[in-house]
């Protein structure tokens, strides 16, 4: 048996550990929808910025 078998099939879905992943501000309040597209898009744009300079490399 190998090692991946052995831990595999150990637990019924039910008993695995369920989370989901809130956008929160500064203060961990949850942002609303506009606060977190705000923030997603100034993410993008940053992202953007990087990329833009490794290919003027």
């Amino acid at each position: 048996m190998t090692a991946f078998e052995e831990l595999t099939n150990l637990y019924s879905v039910s008993k695995m550990l369920r989370f989901k992943l809130k956008p929160a501000g500064k203060d961990g309040n949850t942002l609303s929808a506009e606060e977190s597209a705000k923030l997603f898009k100034e993410i993008l744009d940053q992202d953007r910025k990087i990329k833009d300079g490794i290919y003027c490399l």
